[in-house]
């Protein structure tokens, strides 16, 4: 099929339909592997992420130029005039749409809502929570993502992996002083024999900084409480040097399947995983953990770069009852931790209410029995997702 005939029924399922833009992407190029070039493919997924990234602005946009019964090809034909490089509708625009474009545009510019592309509700709850701070962090929400690595020093360390996916044509580039990598130039990385080999894994640089601060050591018991498909998991083995326990739990099997067969291919030997399937898995791990990670599910605000179709998904009333469940699993899980131990609390979130203020209302709750040892905020105007994390340590 044509890029052109994919994207729109692509875009019904994610912005009608609520479907992942991920799973959806990935599930239309296998579709067509056999039809598309790479240059396709990378046409095809681009431009599907940006048109959702920007679908609110495009759709006002297209309907200034005469778009209103088909916003869809109205948008991406918008998106093609404002991305000369693109190509993938035949549809042209006249003069006089052009310039009807920069007049909407000109418009629209002051309205920051349909400018930076969100929903009003979202924007106007993140200024209160952010308040000057949240204008420039919706900015580099809608940046385009890098492509980041980390190296498994459980195969091969950074210095080695650069070079063999220097040898193999990539162009990377070390990032930060730990195992982190920068794809410099867009390309399918997952077909280098170094991912085949299981050396390297796509983690951006902000969540690579979760499992170094949560001060693990070898042969340290460690708990992944909500391991989904378990990047943070391979990241402590990988810190670990496969000494010592893991035990990655969720509450869904396949994210489990999924996570042992990467721990396979990692050379992850430490890594055991157990579904939550009632409360005496919990009860039967009490105070028996040194470590504890708590990266819990939360709006996803942060990762809006990679991840654009959230804030088209997302509801005001689903943020209340995401809190009430971060609450749940800080009182709960914090009981795995033996004393002395330290837990981590994470999010992918830049909202206070999902952050911070869910720590200081689970130390007030326990009355002494935990307290904070430090925090750390990650922001997406420094060029990475927006993380929060606070190590709290159990004092009895």
């Amino acid at each position: 099929m044509k890029i052109i005939d994919c994207l729109l029924p692509c875009l019904r399922e994610v912005i009608d339909e609520g479907h992942s833009l991920d799973r959806v992407t990935a599930r239309w190029i296998a579709a067509n592997r056999g039809q598309w070039s790479n240059r396709d493919v990378a046409m095809f997924a681009e431009t599907l992420s940006d048109v959702v990234r920007w679908w609110r602005l495009l759709r006002s946009m297209a309907h200034a130029v005469g778009f209103e019964g088909n916003s869809g090809i109205g948008s991406i034909v918008v998106y093609q005039a404002l991305n000369p490089s693109v190509n993938v509708v035949r549809e042209q625009l006249s003069p006089r749409q052009r310039r009807t474009l920069e007049q909407e545009y000109s418009r629209l510019y002051d309205h920051r809502a349909v400018r930076e592309s969100i929903p009003d509700w979202l924007d106007a709850l993140c200024a209160r929570e952010l308040g000057a701070a949240w204008p420039d962090m919706l900015s580099a929400l809608n940046a385009m993502p890098s492509i980041v690595l980390r190296a498994n020093r459980l195969r091969t360390s950074r210095q080695s992996l650069l070079a063999m996916l220097a040898n193999e044509g990539y162009r990377v580039a070390a990032l930060g002083d730990a195992d982190a990598i920068e794809l410099r130039q867009r390309a399918n990385i997952f077909r280098s024999s170094a991912f085949r080999q299981g050396y390297f894994e796509q983690q951006d640089y902000a969540s690579q900084a979760v499992v170094p601060f949560m001060q693990i050591e070898p042969g340290m018991r460690v708990v992944d409480a909500c391991a989904g498909n378990g990047g943070k998991t391979l990241h402590m083995a990988s810190l670990m040097g496969n000494r010592g326990q893991i035990i990655a739990l969720d509450v869904a099997d396949h994210k489990l399947a999924e996570l042992r067969r990467r721990a396979s291919r990692a050379a992850c030997s430490n890594v055991e995983t157990r579904l939550i399937d009632s409360a005496k898995v919990l009860k039967r791990m009490a105070q028996s953990a040194d470590r504890l990670l708590l990266d819990v599910p939360c709006s996803g605000l942060g990762v809006l770069r990679r991840n654009p179709d959230i804030k088209w998904h997302l509801r005001e009333e689903q943020l209340s009852a995401l809190q009430a469940t971060q609450r749940d699993i800080l009182l709960r899980y914090s009981n795995v931790l033996r004393p002395g131990g330290k837990l981590v609390y994470s999010t992918c979130s830049i909202l206070p209410s999902e952050n911070m203020r869910q720590v200081e209302w689970f130390v007030a709750q326990s009355q002494g029995a935990f307290a904070v040892e430090a925090e750390q905020t990650l922001s997406p105007c420094d060029g990475a997702d927006g993380f929060y994390m606070a190590r709290i340590v159990r004092c009895n």
